[in-house]
């Protein structure tokens, strides 16, 4: 796989420089995560720095971080229309354009981020169900994925918490749909806020806690907020993806296309490894904070699966009614996991 990857940037290299097809071009890639993020260390940067190598110079990615061209709610729109060559979608953001990418945010399905990437990776290529049935219909195509490891549930008020019931009745953000399923199975009260607003949000005690991942909490300085958090658990996540328009992409010469193509599946494929090692550096860290973490009894393991398996099927049956294929979808999402 990875010969192929390095065969594949050679390729476009060697056309490049043969038939003189890209000239200097430059593409604006943006985010909204901070500067610094852990993503943009482990995919952005590599993302980058496998285009300009592999071009010689000759096609670079200019990044925009912190929502400087636009805000995580807009940038499918903005991408379609080319305010933004390249943009960070997170289906969950755009629910009602991208819902079946969303099933690898479903809780459950996978341990590491890098089981995640690689399977929406291959249900992303040309013909494959989520580039046909939804990235092609929205007018973009996927250049890389970096789904956050599964997230876990953090507490940070004064209240005394050792095992699940004990977070009866807080108030814990999550993200947009199964995430705020999980905490209504777990009688919490799901707060939709976006990730800046949350330290302040905790700070003042608005709530009290997060479904986060762990370099996530580190990203945004929450690590001297959060009092207890389990571990060993994916609640579900949030996953991000960078895309381009067809428009764009179809304007953009052939070996330019395979260049910028094999770094984003080398970027996805490294990536995610980059995303799992941050997230154990991250739990240390919060450690050393002062977080205290718990491990559910087998009884609270066996009532998390069988909420987690409730959010599932009711994702499957709510999309299933309006006429896509998400049982379809589901399935070779966890075929596809490895």
């Amino acid at each position: 796989m990875r010969a192929s990857v390095v065969s594949s940037t050679v390729a476009g290299l060697l056309s490049l420089a043969t038939t003189g097809a890209a000239q200097a071009l430059e593409l604006k890639l943006a985010d909204t995560m901070p500067a610094g993020h852990t993503i943009h260390q482990a995919v952005t940067a590599l993302l980058m720095k496998e285009v300009e190598q592999a071009s010689q110079g000759k096609v670079t990615l200019k990044h925009f971080p912190g929502g400087q061209l636009g805000k995580g709610t807009d940038t499918l729109r903005l991408v379609q229309s080319g305010l933004q060559d390249i943009g960070m979608i997170s289906p969950a953001l755009v629910s009602d354009k991208m819902p079946l990418t969303a099933v690898s945010e479903l809780p459950g399905l996978w341990t590491r981020a890098c089981q995640a990437a690689l399977a929406l990776w291959t249900l992303s290529r040309d013909g494959a169900i989520l580039h046909e049935r939804e990235f092609k219909p929205n007018g973009i195509r996927a250049l890389a994925f970096f789904p956050l490891p599964g997230y876990q549930l953090m507490v940070s008020s004064g209240r005394q918490v050792s095992s699940l019931k004990d977070v009866e009745g807080l108030k814990i953000r999550a993200a947009g749909g199964a995430l705020e399923r999980i905490v209504r199975s777990l009688n919490g009260a799901p707060v939709r806020m976006s990730a800046p607003e949350m330290y302040e949000a905790m700070s003042r005690g608005t709530i009290d806690g997060a479904l986060f991942s762990y370099q996530a909490a580190t990203s945004y300085k929450l690590d001297k907020l959060i009092k207890v958090s389990t571990q060993g658990q994916n609640f579900g996540t949030i996953v991000n993806g960078y895309f381009i328009s067809d428009k764009k992409w179809n304007g953009l010469p052939e070996p330019t296309r395979k260049m910028i193509a094999a770094a984003g599946e080398k970027a996805t494929k490294d990536g995610c490894r980059g995303l799992d090692d941050a997230e154990e550096k991250a739990k240390a860290q919060l450690q050393a904070a002062g977080t205290r973490y718990i491990s559910l009894s087998a009884t609270e393991q066996q009532l998390v699966d069988r909420s987690s398996d409730e959010v599932r099927q009711a994702w499957v049956s709510a999309l299933e009614g309006r006429g896509v294929p998400a049982a379809q979808v589901l399935k070779a999402f966890t075929d596809a996991v490895r």
